[in-house]
């Protein structure tokens, strides 16, 4: 797979969105061999102590 050398910016953005994430993903579309979109899903997950307290 080639990817634009030109643009490298698309590294330092997965590198942001992969250093903040706890839970989740990246994910990278590529076109024609250029990193053309980056997406961040961030999931939230609570222990089985905090979900019995919304329950309250």
């Amino acid at each position: 797979m080639k990817v634009n050398v030109k643009n490298k910016r698309w590294q330092e953005v997965v590198d942001e969105f992969v250093g903040s994430l706890q839970f989740g993903v990246v994910q990278i579309t590529i076109h024609q061999g250029q990193v053309v979109q980056i997406e961040k899903t961030e999931k939230h997950r609570f222990d089985s102590k905090e979900v019995n307290s919304f329950k309250e």
